[in-house]
Protein backbone atom coordinates (compact mmCIF):
# COMPACT_ATOMS: atom_id res chain seq x y z
CA UNK A 1 0.00 0.00 0.00
CA UNK A 2 0.62 3.52 -0.85
CA UNK A 3 3.22 4.98 2.15
CA UNK A 4 1.00 8.30 2.60
CA UNK A 5 -1.79 5.67 3.13
CA UNK A 6 0.17 3.89 5.73
CA UNK A 7 0.86 7.03 7.39
CA UNK A 8 -2.73 8.37 7.37
CA UNK A 9 -3.77 4.90 9.16
CA UNK A 10 -0.69 5.09 12.04
CA UNK A 11 -2.82 8.84 12.62
CA UNK A 12 -6.10 7.26 12.28
CA UNK A 13 -5.07 4.50 14.59
CA UNK A 14 -3.37 6.40 17.21
CA UNK A 15 -6.48 8.77 17.12
CA UNK A 16 -8.96 5.90 17.64
CA UNK A 17 -7.12 3.74 20.13
CA UNK A 18 -5.89 6.48 22.32
CA UNK A 19 -9.47 8.32 22.28
CA UNK A 20 -11.27 4.83 23.11
CA UNK A 21 -8.88 4.01 26.14
CA UNK A 22 -8.67 7.48 27.67
CA UNK A 23 -12.48 7.75 27.31
CA UNK A 24 -12.35 3.92 29.05
CA UNK A 25 -9.61 4.92 31.67
CA UNK A 26 -11.36 8.50 32.76
CA UNK A 27 -14.60 6.75 33.57
CA UNK A 28 -13.66 3.34 34.56
CA UNK A 29 -16.40 3.01 36.82
CA UNK A 30 -18.90 3.67 34.33
CA UNK A 31 -17.14 1.15 31.91
CA UNK A 32 -16.92 -1.78 34.30
CA UNK A 33 -20.57 -1.15 34.88
CA UNK A 34 -21.57 -1.07 30.88
CA UNK A 35 -19.69 -4.31 30.66
CA UNK A 36 -22.53 -6.24 33.01
CA UNK A 37 -25.12 -5.07 30.45
CA UNK A 38 -23.46 -7.04 28.02
CA UNK A 39 -24.58 -10.36 29.37
CA UNK A 40 -20.63 -11.73 29.41
CA UNK A 41 -19.82 -14.98 31.21
CA UNK A 42 -17.88 -14.65 34.39
CA UNK A 43 -19.46 -11.41 35.77
CA UNK A 44 -17.14 -11.35 38.47
CA UNK A 45 -13.80 -11.17 35.90
CA UNK A 46 -15.38 -7.75 34.18
CA UNK A 47 -13.19 -5.24 36.20
CA UNK A 48 -10.17 -7.66 34.94
CA UNK A 49 -11.24 -7.51 31.27
CA UNK A 50 -12.35 -3.70 31.55
CA UNK A 51 -8.77 -3.11 32.62
CA UNK A 52 -7.33 -5.77 30.00
CA UNK A 53 -9.40 -3.79 27.04
CA UNK A 54 -8.07 -0.87 27.67
CA UNK A 55 -4.55 -2.27 28.51
CA UNK A 56 -4.77 -3.36 24.70
CA UNK A 57 -6.50 -0.08 23.20
CA UNK A 58 -3.38 1.80 25.09
CA UNK A 59 -0.61 -0.56 23.53
CA UNK A 60 -2.36 -0.58 20.12
CA UNK A 61 -1.88 3.43 20.11
CA UNK A 62 1.70 2.93 20.98
CA UNK A 63 2.12 0.59 18.31
CA UNK A 64 0.68 2.71 15.74
CA UNK A 65 3.45 5.08 16.73
CA UNK A 66 6.72 2.68 16.54
CA UNK A 67 7.55 2.51 12.93
CA UNK A 68 8.02 -0.98 12.78
CA UNK A 69 5.28 -2.33 14.58
CA UNK A 70 2.06 -1.10 11.54
CA UNK A 71 1.52 -4.67 10.45
CA UNK A 72 1.43 -5.75 13.76
CA UNK A 73 -1.21 -2.92 15.14
CA UNK A 74 -3.31 -3.04 11.86
CA UNK A 75 -4.25 -6.67 12.47
CA UNK A 76 -4.54 -6.50 16.30
CA UNK A 77 -6.80 -3.41 15.65
CA UNK A 78 -8.57 -6.00 12.70
CA UNK A 79 -8.85 -8.63 15.36
CA UNK A 80 -10.25 -6.49 18.64
CA UNK A 81 -12.33 -4.83 16.27
CA UNK A 82 -13.82 -8.11 14.98
CA UNK A 83 -13.97 -9.32 18.98
CA UNK A 84 -16.27 -5.94 19.39
CA UNK A 85 -18.40 -6.28 16.43
CA UNK A 86 -19.15 -9.83 17.18
CA UNK A 87 -20.37 -9.30 20.55
CA UNK A 88 -22.63 -5.84 19.22
CA UNK A 89 -24.28 -8.57 16.67
CA UNK A 90 -24.92 -10.70 19.62
CA UNK A 91 -26.41 -7.97 21.73
CA UNK A 92 -28.60 -6.71 18.54
CA UNK A 93 -29.59 -10.00 18.24
CA UNK A 94 -30.77 -10.65 21.65
CA UNK A 95 -32.54 -7.40 21.05
CA UNK A 96 -30.65 -5.99 23.51
CA UNK A 97 -30.03 -2.34 21.94
CA UNK A 98 -30.67 -0.18 24.84
CA UNK A 99 -27.48 0.03 26.90
CA UNK A 100 -24.83 2.36 25.47
CA UNK A 101 -21.53 0.80 23.07
CA UNK A 102 -18.79 1.53 25.18
CA UNK A 103 -16.90 3.57 22.60
CA UNK A 104 -15.26 6.73 22.38
CA UNK A 105 -17.06 9.98 21.10
CA UNK A 106 -20.72 11.35 20.88
CA UNK A 107 -21.75 7.53 20.24
CA UNK A 108 -20.66 6.33 23.74
CA UNK A 109 -23.84 7.03 25.07
CA UNK A 110 -25.89 5.90 22.30
CA UNK A 111 -27.70 2.85 21.94
CA UNK A 112 -25.95 0.05 20.06
CA UNK A 113 -27.56 -1.07 16.50
CA UNK A 114 -26.19 -1.58 12.89
CA UNK A 115 -24.79 1.36 12.03
CA UNK A 116 -21.88 0.94 14.66
CA UNK A 117 -21.11 -3.18 13.23
CA UNK A 118 -20.53 -1.38 9.50
CA UNK A 119 -18.33 1.43 11.42
CA UNK A 120 -15.93 -1.31 13.08
CA UNK A 121 -16.17 -3.59 9.65
CA UNK A 122 -15.04 -0.83 7.47
CA UNK A 123 -12.15 0.24 10.25
CA UNK A 124 -10.97 -3.14 9.95
CA UNK A 125 -10.85 -2.65 5.89
CA UNK A 126 -9.07 0.15 6.36
CA UNK A 127 -6.54 -1.49 9.12
CA UNK A 128 -5.97 -4.34 6.71
CA UNK A 129 -5.53 -2.76 3.56
CA UNK A 130 -2.64 -1.25 5.25
CA UNK A 131 -0.53 -4.26 5.63
CA UNK A 132 -0.23 -4.70 1.98
CA UNK A 133 3.19 -3.97 1.01
CA UNK A 134 3.97 -0.38 0.14
CA UNK A 135 5.85 0.69 -2.72
CA UNK A 136 9.66 1.87 -2.56
CA UNK A 137 9.43 5.39 -3.29
CA UNK A 138 10.91 8.82 -1.99
CA UNK A 139 8.48 11.02 0.77
CA UNK A 140 7.49 13.94 -1.38
CA UNK A 141 5.76 17.58 -0.04
CA UNK A 142 2.57 16.16 -1.73
CA UNK A 143 2.51 12.86 0.19
CA UNK A 144 2.59 15.20 3.19
CA UNK A 145 -0.24 17.85 1.86
CA UNK A 146 -2.19 14.76 1.46
CA UNK A 147 -1.84 13.28 4.73
CA UNK A 148 -2.17 16.57 6.65
CA UNK A 149 -5.32 16.92 4.24
CA UNK A 150 -6.54 13.98 4.96
CA UNK A 151 -6.71 13.68 8.33
CA UNK A 152 -8.08 17.16 8.56
CA UNK A 153 -11.20 15.15 6.47
CA UNK A 154 -11.05 12.29 8.83
CA UNK A 155 -11.50 14.12 11.56
CA UNK A 156 -14.50 16.32 10.27
CA UNK A 157 -16.02 12.76 8.70
CA UNK A 158 -15.84 10.78 12.45
CA UNK A 159 -17.36 13.76 14.17
CA UNK A 160 -20.04 13.96 11.32
CA UNK A 161 -20.74 10.44 11.73
CA UNK A 162 -20.58 10.27 15.65
CA UNK A 163 -23.27 13.21 15.85
CA UNK A 164 -25.41 11.57 13.07
CA UNK A 165 -25.45 8.04 15.32
CA UNK A 166 -25.90 9.99 18.04
CA UNK A 167 -28.62 12.17 16.51
CA UNK A 168 -30.08 9.20 15.92
CA UNK A 169 -30.43 7.67 18.94
CA UNK A 170 -31.71 10.62 20.62
CA UNK A 171 -34.96 10.81 17.99
CA UNK A 172 -35.63 6.97 18.94
CA UNK A 173 -35.66 7.93 22.41
CA UNK A 174 -37.38 10.70 22.46
CA UNK A 175 -40.25 8.60 19.98
CA UNK A 176 -39.76 6.06 23.24
CA UNK A 177 -40.47 8.56 25.72
CA UNK A 178 -43.70 9.95 23.82
CA UNK A 179 -41.71 13.63 22.62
Amino acid sequence: MDPAYQMLVRILGFFLWSSAAWHKLRSFGEFRALLQQYHLPLPQLHGVLSGVLIGLESLLAVFFCWSGALTLACWASAALLGLYTAVLVREILAGRTDHACGCAGPAGTAGIGWPLVWRNVILAVVFLMATRTAPQRAWTWFDTFTVIAASAALAVLFVAIEALVQNRFRRIARRADGV
